[in-house]
């Protein structure tokens, strides 16, 4: 393959963990953001049957649903060895956005971009988030040095996040989204929730 082809490959795999890191910060924020309705609608079902949690038992077997809390973020971290490869990277990055090579140019809506652009890749490296640190490099057209190594590297990276998106997505949190104001829908997926995590 050559080095054209290869660029080609690895720009379509960049295109495709940016999609995939956004459709999963997606799916986290629509739990986040159903896990008050999920609340009240468990409160109620409770209410309903008069159950007091307090006198009910969680035994080990039944798992508590994650969409009752908060949705930890699990950034994506690529093999330690192409940190190496990222530092060179980020180097690019900031010859040509550094802030102090912007420091003496009027502050128009393109060097604005630019400070922001940085500082999102300063930030996406630092939390080894490299969907959005490939973003920043793609969109600076920045030409990776070792090809072949994120060839092999972003593809498991994308398969670790479409994983995490299938786990959220089998949750009581999406699984009520899913109801789109259908209140039988949310009566039995509550009525699952409730029997899966106590069993009543």
């Amino acid at each position: 393959m050559s080095w054209f082809q290869r660029y080609r490959k690895y720009r379509q795999l960049v295109k495709e963990i940016v999609f995939t890191a956004d459709e999963l910060e997606y799916v986290e924020s629509v739990i986040e953001d159903i896990s008050p309705e999920f609340a009240r609608l468990q409160k109620e079902y409770l209410e309903k049957r008069n159950i007091k949690l307090e006198t009910q038992e969680c035994t080990p077997s039944q798992p508590i649903a994650p969409d009752t809390a908060p949705v930890p973020r699990d950034k994506s971290r690529l093999d330690s060895k192409e940190n190496k490869h990222f530092s060179k990277m980020y180097k690019m990055i900031a010859k040509q956005i550094h802030p102090d090579k912007l420091a003496n140019q009027p502050r128009t809506p393109e060097v604005i971009e630019k400070e922001e652009m940085f500082k999102t890749a300063t930030t996406a490296y630092r939390a080894n988030d490299w969907p959005k640190f490939l973003e920043v490099a793609e969109k600076l057209t920045i030409r990776p040095l070792n090809l072949c190594g994120l060839l092999e590297e972003i593809p498991k990276e994308t398969k670790k996040l479409k994983q995490k998106q299938q786990d959220l997505k089998a949750t009581f949190g999406w699984q009520l989204y899913e109801c789109n104001g259908d209140e039988r829908c949310k009566e039995q997926v509550i009525a699952k929730a409730m029997k899966q995590i106590y069993n009543i």
